[in-house]
């Protein structure tokens, strides 16, 4: 569902562009707020990250075209409709350099202005989300080995999938299984589709929604499906790697959550625990174990802010086998308890939510 801001100085002309607006596209348009000032529009721009403003370019506090490129610069993607009841080449050359998408002149046919959006819907079609882009970087990516980047590569492109379609659920769960076809035909271009686990992935995710229910299991599903890929990757490629700290971060991205050793990593890398504890410090800028803790706390914040796992768990999942003492070093690096975190973290997310609800209506704040 697309989601529109309409910017009319007058309540009754509001209320006619809601009338053709709901009439023709009330299965793919949500309106979302109305205002009558350009100064409003700029700020429920950006907080209710419409896809489409319809905007009047004689509205109060600050006209259309002001507004508009104020919009603009801080949301080129959102496109801008401009109504105006002056033809005239200064106004018209003026919205162009405010990079508007569309300008209507008033008096306005309904089927114009559904025609207007209906082209803006079929170019954001095209514009939201390239797959094919996206997933063709990756394999440059999972060619090179790179474990670390390869998957911060893949969290980035679900993040921007779910930021994307916000609560277009059907949408998500297209884009979410594009993915999945690629790398299934990635592990295919790469040799390794003959693996029996890979097999079960494909039947698994391309018929279960639950997978997809949020962003965090979402992630987690289809990095289990990377780490597979990558597995048989490393068990066909002998000594791929070039650059043994690269190696050894792609060892520790894999294996972070385990209580790995400097020693462990050290024979991993065919190398001894001193030239290691040199190295690491030399290309990273941080020794060994510090890095460890760091990442280990990082996905404890993942934890805490995208699950209800108890704390408890959370130290044992991330081997810390006394509760107290995580919590300890927790504190340590973040400043705050790791129940201090997940609270504030609930806190923003409501305000997030309360904002995202409020709008104005003929100048008054409403939920």
């Amino acid at each position: 569902m697309h989601r529109l801001l309409i910017v009319e100085d007058e309540e009754l002309e509001r209320k006619a562009l809601k009338m053709i607006i709901e009439k023709d596209l009330q299965d793919t348009i949500e309106i979302v707020g109305e205002t009558g000032s350009g100064l409003e529009a700029v700020e429920l721009a950006e907080k209710l990250k419409p896809h489409f403003i319809l905007m009047d370019i004689k509205v109060y506090g600050m006209n259309g075209i002001e507004a508009s490129e104020r919009i603009k610069k801080r949301n080129p993607n959102i496109a801008i409709l401009i109504l105006t009841a002056y033809d005239e080449f200064d106004l018209a050359h003026k919205a162009i350099k405010a990079h508007v998408d569309d300008y209507i002149l008033k008096p306005a046919r309904p089927s114009r202005i559904i025609e207007s959006i209906r082209n803006q819907m079929k170019q954001m079609k095209t514009d939201d989300v390239d797959i094919v882009s996206m997933m063709n970087e990756l394999k440059i990516t999972i060619q090179k080995v790179d474990y670390k980047n390869s998957k911060y590569m893949l969290k980035g492109m679900i993040k921007h999938i779910f930021d994307t379609y916000e609560n277009d659920t059907q949408s998500i769960v297209k884009n979410l299984k594009e993915v999945i076809d690629h790398l299934l035909h990635m592990a295919l271009d790469l040799g390794i589709y003959n693996h029996k686990n890979i097999e079960v992935y494909k039947g698994q995710y391309k018929n279960n929604f639950d997978v997809f229910c949020n962003q965090y299991k979402a992630q987690g599903n289809l990095i289990e499906i990377l780490d597979l890929i990558f597995n048989e990757l490393l068990r066909s490629k002998k000594n791929i790697y070039q650059n043994d700290i690269k190696r050894i971060l792609d060892y520790i991205e894999k294996n972070c959550k385990k209580n790995i050793t400097l020693e462990e990593v050290a024979e991993f890398g065919s190398i001894s625990p001193y030239y290691l504890s040199k190295l690491f410090k030399k290309k990273v800028g941080i020794n060994f174990s510090t890095y460890i803790v760091n990442k280990k706390m990082e996905m404890a914040k993942e934890l805490l802010e995208n699950t209800d796992m108890p704390i408890i768990n959370i130290a044992l999942e991330l081997s810390y086998n006394e509760p107290n003492y995580f919590s300890k070093v927790f504190k340590k690096i973040t400043g705050v308890t790791p129940t201090e975190y997940r609270n504030s973290e609930k806190n923003i997310i409501e305000e997030n939510i309360l904002k995202k609800n409020t709008f104005v209506i003929n100048g008054k704040w409403s939920i």
